[in-house]
């Protein structure tokens, strides 16, 4: 390799610095270590020269991510890791009463503006209109979520007329 003019004022050396055209393809990892995919973009912004944010691509049929770069806890060429689970991987997920009787999937993730905090879940269940719950209603995610004991279940079906 061709040793290189090196011209710096309080930068880092070029060794110690990250080449991004080798880090496209990276694996991308959520806080528990769950694959979400690989980095297909890395945005940077115009006049700061920093890095804002990643697109991830997650298959032909799968939509990509946009992550700003809050949530990047550590990147190398190998792989960047979040700081955060994303809420969006909640959907299809079971809902559960806290006796385990399952009520129905998680329809759609209702976000505060584009941040990745959950402001209410939609709800879907054979025979039951769509209704939503709040995230001070849930006791626990996980493989599926389980709702607080004192949670009341919606009785309404689609033969019903809304109140």
């Amino acid at each position: 390799m061709k040793s290189h003019h090196l011209i710096t004022k309080h930068e880092s050396s070029l060794d110690t610095t990250l080449d991004l055209r080798k880090a496209l393809g990276a694996r991308v990892l959520s806080h528990k270590g769950l694959i979400l995919g690989k980095v297909s973009k890395i945005r940077i912004h115009p006049t700061r020269l920093q890095i804002e944010g990643i697109v991830i691509s997650r298959g032909i049929f799968e939509k990509p991510f946009y992550i700003g770069s809050s949530y990047i806890k550590r990147f190398s060429e190998e792989s960047f890791i979040l700081t955060i689970e994303l809420s969006v991987l909640l959907k299809g997920k079971k809902v559960l009463t806290s006796n385990g009787k399952v009520i129905g999937k998680i329809k759609d993730v209702i976000r505060k503006k584009h941040s990745n905090e959950v402001d209410k879940l939609s709800i879907k269940s054979f025979l039951k209109k769509i209704f939503y719950i709040r995230l001070s209603d849930v006791q626990s995610f996980g493989e599926s979520i389980i709702l607080k004991s004192n949670y009341r279940v919606p009785k309404k079906y689609l033969w019903q007329k809304s109140e």
